[in-house]
């Protein structure tokens, strides 16, 4: 009997343990995610956005520190690019880091969601400006999934961008998805090409504003002229901008892509 309290009394006192753990970290959570949106209403530009995550938020700081890492490993011990090599590693569910450097991903990443692309980059975007990314038009209420592998910098709302989230893939490379209805990850969070991260509107969030100018301050061209500007897409169909950005700044995303720029997303 005495042996059965006293396991009693263990197990216990480990529930509790964990139980405080476990609120522990979900106030530090709650404290990232309150000053990521203080930021990001300072913040005047993506550019901007990004530098404030990487210097003040614990959360992003271990993400861009963790894509260091990542970068400096891959030049010091250089992957195997035989194919075979290069299939297990993208293929491998347990990596905790890129399994490729994502300059060398190039023709390989998957599109973030079924459906048809409706503009490029460097395409009108219909408000007097180019779009920097690309639109794809979804289906209601359709799967986000990561384009590459990398770690959660920023998961929020953040200008005209509306519900935004900012991959770090290492190497100097981000990734900016917008325009979706509900986001699944946590900054900090590592992710791999292909896991779902967030999900679509049941219809078109249109924004009234317009995104960063060419040199970082409003003006268009920006994430909110792509979803708020003329596209092809039905009226009310949801439409998911992406962004590729490299040193902080907007590049042609089309190399990487595993489909050609003009054909239908599949998913």
């Amino acid at each position: 009997m005495l042996a059965l309290a006293e396991e009693r009394s263990r197990l216990e006192l480990l529930f509790e343990q964990r139980r405080r753990s476990r609120l522990d970290q979900q106030k530090k959570l709650d404290d990232e995610r309150r000053r990521s949106q203080e930021l990001a209403g300072k913040a005047t530009s993506l550019k901007d956005l990004v530098t404030r995550l990487e210097l003040e938020i614990d959360g992003a700081r271990r993400a861009a520190e963790a894509a260091r890492r990542a970068e400096d490993e891959a030049r010091a011990h250089p992957p195997a690019k035989d194919q075979k090599s290069v299939t297990a590693a993208l293929q491998d569910p347990g990596r905790l880091q890129p399994a490729l450097p994502f300059s060398e991903a190039r023709g390989r990443l998957p599109m973030p969601a079924a459906g048809i692309r409706l503009k490029g980059f460097g395409d009108d975007d219909g408000l007097g400006g180019t779009i920097r990314g690309i639109q794809i038009a979804t289906r209601p209420d359709a799967r986000v999934s990561s384009p590459c592998d990398g770690w959660i910098l920023f998961a929020g709302s953040f200008r005209s961008y509306g519900k935004l989230l900012i991959i770090n893939g290492g190497g100097g490379y981000h990734v900016v998805l917008a325009g979706m209805d509900r986001i699944d990850v946590e900054i900090g969070q590592f992710v791999l090409a292909g896991e779902p991260v967030g999900s679509m509107g049941s219809r078109r969030l249109a924004s009234a504003a317009v995104g960063p100018g060419p040199s970082g301050t409003s003006g268009p061209g920006g994430a909110g002229a792509a979803l708020s500007g003329q596209t092809d897409a039905m009226p009310g169909q949801p439409v998911l901008y992406v962004e590729f950005r490299k040193e902080n700044s907007p590049i042609d995303p089309t190399p990487w892509w595993g489909h050609s720029r003009d054909e239908k997303v599949r998913g």
